[in-house]
């Protein structure tokens, strides 16, 4: 849903590891890491690389903040 969400905002995020992101549901990697399946289903990946500008870390974390109060309500 969040992941949705922020990708209708312009904002692409992932469910799952880097490695695996053409396998719907795969947390392998976060499974190994002693995740329980329950938290590795409901985790989100956001990735960021040297061309990622503060700017927009602001602007993302800006929109995630406006979702998740909007799902409070």
């Amino acid at each position: 849903v969040l992941a949705r969400a922020l990708a209708d905002r312009g904002i692409a995020i992932s469910t799952g590891s880097a490695c695996s992101t053409k396998k719907k549901g795969d947390r392998r990697v976060l499974k190994a890491m002693g995740m329980k399946d329950e938290i590795a289903l409901s985790s989100l990946r956001i990735s960021t690389g040297e061309t990622t500008t503060p700017a927009q870390i602001e602007e993302f974390l800006s929109q995630a903040e406006d979702l998740f109060r909007g799902l409070k309500t």
